[in-house]
């Protein structure tokens, strides 16, 4: 629950969100917008982990890479060549070469340059002739091919010169296959006097079909048709066989490009002017008469506006599913904080009910408070009993004195019965470790303190049980949310954030409940004997303090005549009885204060961490409506 840790994280994410946008400042790309708008949603839920950070890089390196087209043909198809032709520059090795076994990617660079990526994924520069030297030993270790070039074409298109469908590996059919759904465009390349093979149909039927949108057919070698009307008959025969399976099908003579760059080439180097515009005009017109301009403008006409379209598409989609797998885990965080909830929520009256439903041999906790009042009283009252059945009746003479009819005084000697009491002999035997009454009073004190020892342990029983829930809970969170222990959901932080707090409480108010049958098991233990001391001391004073007030007023001032209910009175006074029946016995018994205070306790604990998990809860909730809002924009950019 460490707020201020993760506010300051998602502050330090917001940092970084506005120096992206600064960078980007100058893009009028939208897609950037969508992008940043994105990472700064995520940003407020959570910093970015390493999967959504490399996602969004790499979305945004998306928005300006060239469009992708694979070059896709039949083994020995020349598709070498035909990159050649169509870059207008031979940098790729033709004829049957190992490059022609793996995917060479063709882009864009400052100059001429080959970069090897191996399958143990290092990448090394090698010179271009490597190409043309590499063994099979060697070339089995290669994952793939990165060719760079300086071409202006290449800016906007990257190429793919993929294996050969018949060729003798499967494995390079199965890596030609699986490129037809990441590129965005696709050019087949079959040579003009082969079209409509079975073989071709088979592969186009399998392979192409799927991607007919994106896909070009193109009849390689038309200058070596007769002229132009065979060349369309090509043309018709090849759109008849291949309906369906391409957006667009040409004829071009690859050879007749590459030869009209190098007439080209050869007309720059010319001196004489006259020369030099001949051979520009039929550089030109072999160009032109080989068609390959059409491939261009199908790239740039067709695929180009579908390729930014499918990339807006991709990069919307990824942004999407990024806001869908955020809210998702939010979701589930709020599901387990509810959990977490249920569990509080329901703690307070659980732990009352295995109290008040608590028995042992002993009975219930209000049945022993009880009990304990009742062998109390009694004890008191066998005290009382035995102290008033002590007093003994002993003649007392009483000097009284009167007048004669003369009114002279006369004095005369009667004797009463006076209760006495044994104080030496009772004390002797009611302050003795021996005592009954003294030791069975020690004993319900130490019965006080079991009682209060069960509700401890009663109460810690169910704490245990509380953390395992909890530890439960927390397992089957992690799992659920598919993360991991340094998550919010973890033992130790509920313990240290909510268990720890909840548990305070409960131990506060039960060792409020143990300081006081303490307090009442001294009473019993230590105060046991002065209580009875002072009890005979007060007795016997009443005795002869009425005695000697009765001898000077006989007439008037009685002599004490103990009773068991005044005895009782000394007795409950002395040991404090009032305290033990308001504390076992009344209306409001210590047993019923404390299941009070700690059902009270409780609940305004537990009351208190829900609403801060209800706030947590509130804070996901506002996390969740700004992922859709951002979605929201995601969806009306699609429009």
């Amino acid at each position: 629950m460490s707020e201020n840790l993760l506010n300051g994280n998602v502050f330090e994410s917001f940092i970084q969100e506005v120096l992206s946008q600064i960078l980007n400042a100058n893009s009028d790309n939208p897609l950037y917008t969508l992008i940043n708008k994105t990472r700064y949603a995520l940003s407020q839920s959570e910093p970015l982990d390493s999967k959504q950070k490399a996602t969004l890089e790499s979305l945004q390196e998306q928005v300006n890479t060239p469009m992708k087209v694979a070059i896709i043909g039949q083994f020995s198809s020349g598709k070498s060549t035909f990159l050649n032709a169509l870059l207008g520059s031979e940098i790729l090795p033709s004829g049957i070469t190992p490059v022609t076994a793996k995917v060479c990617e063709i882009s864009y660079g400052d100059e001429n340059a080959l970069q090897v990526v191996y399958k143990n994924g290092k990448e090394v520069g090698k010179s271009l002739e490597f190409l043309q030297n590499v063994d099979d030993i060697e070339n089995e270790k290669i994952a793939y091919y990165r060719l760079f070039a300086p071409l202006p074409l290449l800016k906007s298109i990257n190429f793919l010169d993929t294996p050969g469908f018949n060729s003798q590996r499967e494995s390079d059919t199965a890596t030609t296959n699986s490129i037809l759904q990441s590129v965005d465009g696709i050019i087949w390349l079959t040579l003009i006097d082969n079209v409509g093979k079975n073989s071709e149909k088979e592969i186009l039927q399998k392979y192409i079909k799927n991607y007919a949108n994106k896909s070009l057919c193109v009849l390689n070698q038309k200058d070596r048709c007769k002229d132009s009307n065979e060349v369309e008959t090509s043309l018709n025969y090849a759109k008849v066989a291949f309906d369906g399976f391409f957006e667009k099908i040409v004829a071009i003579s690859a050879k007749q490009a590459l030869d009209s760059k190098k007439m080209e080439s050869r007309a720059a180097s010319h001196v004489e002017q006259g020369e030099t515009s001949s051979l520009k005009a039929d550089s030109k017109e072999l160009y032109k008469d080989s068609n390959i301009e059409s491939i261009i403008n199908f790239l740039q006409d067709s695929i180009a506006p579908q390729a930014q379209i499918a990339k807006e598409y991709r990069i919307k989609r990824a942004l999407k599913a990024l806001l869908i797998a955020e809210k998702k885990r939010i979701h589930k965080q709020n599901m387990c904080h509810k959990d977490l909830i249920k569990i509080l929520s329901k703690y307070t009256e659980k732990l009352r009910f295995n109290i008040l439903q608590f028995s042992d041999k002993n009975g219930s906790f209000e049945t022993r408070f009880k009990g304990e009042f009742s062998a109390i009283d009694s004890n008191f009252n066998a005290l009382a009993v035995l102290i008033f059945d002590s007093f003994e009746l002993r003649d007392v003479e009483i000097l009284r004195q009167s007048k004669n009819m003369l009114g002279l005084k006369k004095e005369n000697v009667q004797v009463k019965k006076v209760n006495f009491l044994p104080k030496e002999r009772l004390l002797n035997s009611l302050v003795s470790e021996d005592f009954e009454l003294f030791r069975e009073a020690k004993k319900l004190g130490f019965q006080l303190l079991k009682i209060g020892q069960d509700f401890e342990s009663l109460s810690k029983e169910n704490e245990r049980d509380l953390e395992s829930e909890i530890a439960n809970f927390v397992e089957s969170s992690l799992h659920y949310l598919d993360s991991n222990i340094n998550s919010f959901f973890n033992t130790k932080i509920i313990k240290s954030e909510i268990l720890d707090d909840i548990f305070a409480v409960q131990d506060s108010c039960i060792n409020e409940l143990n300081n006081e049958l303490s307090y009442l098991q001294k009473g019993l233990s230590d105060n046991y004997k002065v209580a009875i001391l002072l009890t005979l001391e007060r007795l016997n004073y009443e005795v002869y303090n009425a005695l000697e007030k009765h001898k000077k007023d006989p007439d008037n001032l009685p002599l004490y005549n103990p009773t068991l209910e005044n005895t009782r009175n000394l007795i409950n006074e002395g040991l404090h009885f009032a305290t033990y029946q308001d504390k076992l016995s009344l209306n409001f018994p210590l047993y019923k204060k404390t299941l009070w205070n700690l059902t009270h306790s409780l609940s305004e604990i537990c009351h208190i961490k829900i609403a801060k998990i209800e706030q947590f809860i509130e804070s996901n909730n506002a996390k969740i409506a700004r992922l859709k809002e951002c979605e929201k924009s995601l969806e009306l950019n699609a429009k």
